[in-house]
């Protein structure tokens, strides 16, 4: 798999998710979820991580990506 996304959500099945994605080659550009666990995973694994407080429009301007992942 090739493709760019984002990924917003919580709970272990968006962790098993984001570990997937990035084991799987895919370019994941960012993570917005205010779940601790999931935030450390992905700060572990470099991703940007935004807490889920900004504006969604606001996170996702100025970046082209192919999907948008919502995984709760």
């Amino acid at each position: 798999m090739n493709f760019s996304c984002f990924v917003i959500g919580e709970g272990p099945l968006a962790c098993a998710c984001v570990e997937l994605l990035v084991d799987s080659g895919c370019r994941v550009q960012g993570v917005v979820s205010p779940d601790p666990a999931l935030r450390a995973l992905a700060e572990e694994m470099r991703l940007q991580v935004y807490s889920g407080d900004e504006r969604l429009e606001q996170v996702l301007s100025g970046h082209a990506f192919d999907y948008l992942f919502s995984i709760v």
